[in-house]
């Protein structure tokens, strides 16, 4: 393990990361606006409708490669974390109790990402309190996200200056406030979304621009599904375009820039680089 550690170069990861990212939208495009080859065309006639037969559903949705990805960053990322516990616990408990912390919220986020309990939760409460609003379910997903924020920025602001001072390889740094970054991005969008429905807005006007790349026929197509999921989910496809598409690409970026982190930084500890 330690041999297969000190030889992993973390970056690969993200470059890893960003090939497939790029390989899913020129796929997407590929077939979902350009139709080549008549690929859509087989995909509509074969699949029923409400199955939503387009390239990015079927590869941003919920369980999906992209959303396996993530639970794979974060679930390595919090056994990362886990590690440095035990490699600091003797040696720095300030460090160690920064990577409890961090290994805690991983953990969080991957049961967070894998079984939606915000979700679960808001929607119960939104049918009980005010049915087929959406105010109560924004809150919940602000409350949520708020005490899960809390766990790394308690870590950051206790922990952190301490860690600056023992860790003098920045890129681990820099990595690990990329991530944060990203998935406070990621977070804040989705739990804003649907205050002034801005998501339904924006997502409408980059998904109904991209698409003048296709034909009528894909306006058509996209036009009947939009009215479809309208009627069935309350939403239209632009929403799903930034709730899944925009949204998990982000979040699939922050779980790699995490990932690469806390792998930089046990390879870091295992070099015997960290002084004391």
């Amino acid at each position: 393990m330690t041999k297969f550690i000190s030889k992993l170069k973390p970056i690969n990861i993200l470059y890893f990361t960003l090939l497939y990212l790029f390989l899913a939208f020129l796929l997407s495009f590929l077939i979902d606006i350009l139709n080549v080859y008549g690929i859509r065309d087989l995909i509509v006639a074969n699949l029923e409708m409400d199955l939503n037969p387009i390239i990015w559903y079927q590869l941003f949705q919920d369980g999906s490669p992209t959303e396996i990805l993530q639970w794979l960053f974060l679930g390595f990322s919090a056994i990362s974390s886990g590690i440095l516990v035990g490699k600091f616990y003797h040696k720095d408990n300030k460090i160690a109790a920064f990577w409890l912390l961090l290994g805690i919220t991983f953990t969080l986020m991957l049961i967070e990402d894998a079984g939606n309990p915000r979700h679960f939760y808001g929607q119960r409460l939104q049918r009980f309190i005010n049915p087929g609003g959406n105010d109560i379910r924004t809150i919940v997903t602000l409350l949520f996200y708020s005490i899960l924020a809390f766990i790394p920025i308690y870590a950051v602001i206790k922990y952190g200056k301490h860690l600056i001072d023992k860790i003098k390889n920045k890129k681990i740094l820099i990595y690990f406030s990329l991530g944060f970054v990203f998935y406070g991005i990621a977070a804040f969008s989705s739990a804003t979304r649907d205050i002034f429905n801005w998501y339904q807005r924006v997502g409408n006007f980059l998904y109904f621009n991209i698409i003048n790349f296709g034909n009528e026929e894909l306006l058509m197509l996209t036009n009947e599904l939009d009215m479809a999921l309208g009627r069935v989910e309350g939403r239209g496809i632009g929403w799903y375009f930034m709730d899944l598409v925009l949204e998990e690409s982000i979040e699939l970026l922050g779980a790699t820039f995490f990932l690469i982190a806390t792998l930089l930084l046990l390879k870091y500890t295992l070099a015997n680089k960290i002084h004391y």
